[in-house]
């Protein structure tokens, strides 16, 4: 019924996460019917792939300049403590922790949980870039050699900030077993606070604050 470019536009919006075919739908036949809004969205996305890259170190969103440095604005930020690392599954977590401005150190974006059935990520010339497994294992093993570099030159807590649910739980149970060599590497959950199950991204400001203040 529907035109073989417009279904291929609903297909598109349905891969993106949260996205059904209905809610896909509406979004194609809003801007049929208002095509000025194509026009912006095209430039904001051409923006977006020109000028915004991963952060080289934490994985959180940065911009290209210069492109073989790209560092995110935290990163960057000489007032943060390196030494302070939260672990997060999704840039909206590490997002929405910074709102608590409890949190003065840096992040690391997983991009996933961990699969128990996985096999560990084989080593690839792009760092964060998985070579044919999990995204998750790929930046783990990243941030795992990073941490091996500076291994006993200075005291580092890693804060789990993980959703406390199954594949949380084995994810940050993997993590902490990944980093019991390391002496100087204190390991942190947050605590109380968070419900079992509960999204990190949509836990209000307060409870983030307890959890950050409550870690152990």
């Amino acid at each position: 019924m529907l035109p073989s470019h417009l279904q291929n536009l609903i297909f598109q919006f349905t891969r993106l996460p949260g996205i059904g075919p209905r809610q896909a739908a509406r979004f194609a036949f809003y801007l049929l019917r208002n095509p000025l809004e194509i026009n912006a969205l095209e430039s904001v996305l051409a923006q977006v792939r020109a000028n915004i890259n991963l952060c080289r170190n934490c994985f959180l969103p940065a911009n290209v300049s210069p492109p073989q440095d790209t560092a995110c604005n935290i990163c960057a930020n000489p007032r943060r403590d390196k030494n302070l690392v939260c672990i997060v599954e999704k840039e909206t977590d590490a997002i929405n922790l910074e709102k608590t401005r409890q949190f003065q150190g840096h992040y690391f974006v997983l991009g996933g949980f961990i699969d128990p059935l996985e096999k560990p990520a084989r080593q690839t010339s792009q760092p964060g870039v998985a070579g044919g497994e999990s995204l998750a294992y790929a930046r783990l093993d990243t941030f795992l050699k990073k941490m091996q570099d500076c291994a006993g030159e200075t005291r580092v807590e890693i804060i789990l900030a993980l959703t406390p649910r199954r594949e949380g739980d084995f994810t940050s149970f993997y993590i902490e077993e990944q980093f019991k060599p390391f002496a100087n590497i204190k390991i942190t959950r947050l605590g109380r606070g968070l419900s079992s199950g509960a999204e990190l991204e949509y836990a209000d400001e307060e409870t983030l604050k307890n959890a950050l203040d409550g870690r152990k």
